[in-house]
């Protein structure tokens, strides 16, 4: 059944130095087992099991806001229960992150914790929603901020089934001319760095940055790309019930393959508090940019 899959191998422990710089360079970081941070009690995560989507792909705790979305509404009191679970989860994660990297630490920023519920597997969505193809991490508001992961499998019987290929510092000069968007550099991003730009989104106004805007698109054109999602090299991994793993995933080039019950933290981190900020996906597209300037000049 698992026939392909590579087996769980045992990652070497790092330093918090030469974790921050392999997470940098693309990366992942197996958490060890036990894990170095709490999980939420057995019947927690059982009532985490129960809940049900509603009209979303994930449920969604932005701990700045203390919002919560996604779910289908039973009771004010499950409701509440579900925010305490997800913000006890979400600050469990942030105490870890800041410990296990502490070049990061006045820096790092919690955006949200995320519940997923369905199984990738058989999810029905359109071709830029689905999280099974090969790509990369693009955020509505981000602005150039780096985007960190911290993943956990509470499926008590399955595993995850995660792809993992090139990084973007690889993919992104090759398959700019592929995705038609390498033209969009110097007016989408680049002349208008520092500028905002205007969408609107569910309704709702919201300001996108450039940046944002050109790696939205980017992404999805990743995902269109039968040829891209053909070729590309891929190394598949299983992460067993109770594992979690971290990386950089505006970087790293990956796929979530099968699986469901995945705690989903995500934090971000600015451009200036990395050890390599050159490796930043910003800073690709800006050296890309003076690039085709010098090459058009």
């Amino acid at each position: 059944m698992d026939a392909g899959i590579a087996r769980r191998e045992i990652a070497p422990t790092f330093t918090a130095s030469s974790l921050a710089e392999r997470l940098e360079h693309g990366g992942f970081h197996r958490c060890d087992v036990p894990l170095p941070f709490e999980l939420p009690p057995a019947d927690d995560q059982d009532f985490l099991r129960t809940q049900d989507l509603h009209r979303a792909k994930e449920i969604i705790f932005e701990p700045e806001s203390d919002r919560l979305t996604g779910f289908r509404i039973r009771s004010n009191e499950d409701t509440q229960r579900l925010r305490r679970i997800l913000d006890g989860c979400q600050r469990e994660a942030a105490r870890f992150i800041r410990n296990a990297l502490p070049e990061y630490a006045g820096a790092i920023e919690p955006f949200r914790t995320c519940f997923h519920v369905a199984e990738e597997a058989t999810r029905c969505l359109r071709v830029t929603s689905r999280h099974d193809l090969l790509h990369v991490d693009a955020l509505h508001q981000s602005g150039g901020r780096r985007l960190l992961r911290l993943f956990v499998n509470l499926n008590p019987v399955d595993p995850r089934i995660w792809a993992t290929s090139d990084t973007l510092a690889k993919v992104l000069p090759a398959e700019l001319a592929n995705s038609g968007l390498y033209d969009s550099i110097p007016s989408r991003f680049p002349q208008r760095l520092g500028q905002k730009m205007l969408r609107f989104l569910k309704s709702e106004r919201q300001i996108l940055d450039p940046y944002d805007h050109f790696m939205l698109e980017f992404t999805r054109s990743l995902k269109h790309s039968d040829i891209f999602q053909e070729r590309s090299p891929r190394k598949i991994w299983r992460f067993l019930p109770g594992e979690a793993w971290l990386a950089f995933t505006d970087t790293l080039v990956h796929a979530d393959l099968r699986g469901r019950w995945i705690l989903d933290h995500l934090f971000l981190l600015p451009r200036t508090a990395c050890l390599h900020p050159e490796l930043a996906p910003a800073t690709i597209l800006e050296t890309l940019r003076s690039q085709r300037t010098r090459s058009a000049a």
